[in-house]
């Protein structure tokens, strides 16, 4: 249902599927029951899709817990990822959930006179996220030829297969190296801002960091394909003409190329949160807008980028 529905739009009732689907998973036996690794994949998509739904909307997860800690435990012995699954390593994909979680908390607060929220976690995960480096693409950090050679596989029959592997570990590099800057974008937007004062100059760096990792990932490989929320976190952010532009051609070519309507709906998303005028005019303001106000958005219905 949800790749279905994703075919056609940003926008569906992705709550109510994701509550059937905690019903059906509980009813099976919780994260025992999820005993092959078949399975486990299965329930790591649905996962992703729980957490990048409660990331934008800031409503909270639905799925419980115990099911990613579960799969965490259980990744060594898996051929799968959560990399190869979304394009987000696994230990980010944590830290994503908690800021999911905590979103939610930051809102409450923000409704309430006399409540505070404790930045603590979160000033936690920003510093772990800032230090964090990946294990898997290790060789791609090295600024000296040699080490990156050595990592390449000595099975590579062709000169052609050497310098295909050389991109493909290149276009991993900057994927992960997106969702690192766009998660802290995140942080930045949704727990710092005051809701008041214009975009702070580190906001615009992480914007630029963020979408020039994106933009040096081959529009031929299929890691690109895997930004669309870091594109919508960082290219909402951005007043540049050019990164617009970027934005814009991101999303057009990958509705194109992969046929799934989801990029045209947040190409669309971004021309709105664009001609905003209002200071504390943002991107969930509008998506609250739409989801929580009727207009593209009736009651259950809210926007998914993962």
């Amino acid at each position: 249902m949800f790749t279905l529905d994703c075919t056609l739009s940003a926008t569906g009732p992705w709550s109510g599927h994701l509550t059937r689907v905690r019903s059906i998973l509980d009813a099976c036996g919780g994260p025992l029951a999820l005993n092959n690794s078949r399975v486990r994949s299965q329930v790591g998509m649905l996962l992703w899709w729980d957490a990048t739904l409660a990331l934008v909307s800031r409503q909270g997860i639905i799925l419980d817990r115990s099911y990613l800690e579960h799969l965490v435990l259980s990744q060594d012995q898996d051929e799968w990822s959560f990399y190869d699954l979304t394009g987000c390593p696994g230990e980010l994909f944590v830290h994503l959930v908690n800021l999911a979680e905590l979103s939610k908390q930051r809102e409450i607060a923000a409704c309430m006179t006399w409540l505070t929220f404790d930045l603590s976690p979160v000033n936690k995960i920003e510093h772990d996220v800032q230090n964090w480096r990946s294990r898997i693409f290790a060789d791609a950090y090295s600024p000296n030829f040699d080490t990156i050679v050595e990592g390449l596989p000595e099975e590579a029959d062709t000169e052609a297969d050497t310098e295909e592997h050389l991109h493909s570990t290149q276009d991993r590099y900057h994927c992960v190296e997106a969702w690192r800057y766009a998660l802290l974008i995140y942080i930045e937007r949704v727990f710092r801002w005051d809701r008041k004062s214009p975009r702070p100059l580190k906001l615009k760096w992480l914007v630029r960091k963020t979408l020039d990792h994106i933009r040096c990932c081959r529009r031929t490989s299929q890691t690109q394909k895997q930004l669309l929320l870091p594109v919508f976190l960082a290219g909402s952010e951005t007043t540049d003409g050019e990164m617009r532009r970027f934005t814009r051609n991101y999303c057009k070519w990958w509705a194109h190329r992969s046929r799934y309507n989801m990029f045209n709906s947040v190409s669309l998303l971004l021309e709105d949160i664009w001609k905003g005028d209002d200071a504390q005019a943002w991107w969930g303001s509008v998506i609250d807008g739409k989801t929580r106000h009727g207009g593209a958005g009736e009651a259950g219905v809210q926007f998914l980028f993962g």
